[in-house]
């Protein structure tokens, strides 16, 4: 087997985990369909997600299982890049592993 064929059998392996999101950013609702938007052009869908308003910032906490870490990093980068999003807190917990709460 050619070291090329490796490399590519080893990345269709990658290993799934949890991803965890904060969002936060202004209180729009434009924000919240930005985020879900951005989800459902994947075709995910988070296994839950909370959302909560104080005063002018939207705070938005979400889970996805089942996903590869570069995948949840790319969606992070995404989330970073929507208007009026302040910061993204990520984290991500490979199956194995205890799965920190943020």
């Amino acid at each position: 087997m050619t070291l090329a064929r490796k490399q590519g059998l080893e990345t269709q392996r990658e290993e799934l985990g949890q991803a965890q999101y904060k969002v936060l950013g202004d209180a729009s609702s434009q924000l919240l369909m930005r985020i879900f938007g951005l989800l459902a052009q994947q075709d995910l869908l988070p296994e839950y997600a909370t959302v909560r308003k104080n005063e002018d910032v939207l705070v938005v906490r979400m889970n996805k299982t089942l996903i590869s870490r570069r995948r949840a990093d790319l969606i992070a980068e995404k989330m970073r890049s929507l208007v009026q999003t302040h910061l993204v807190e990520f984290s991500w917990t490979s199956s194995s592993e205890e799965i920190p709460v943020l």
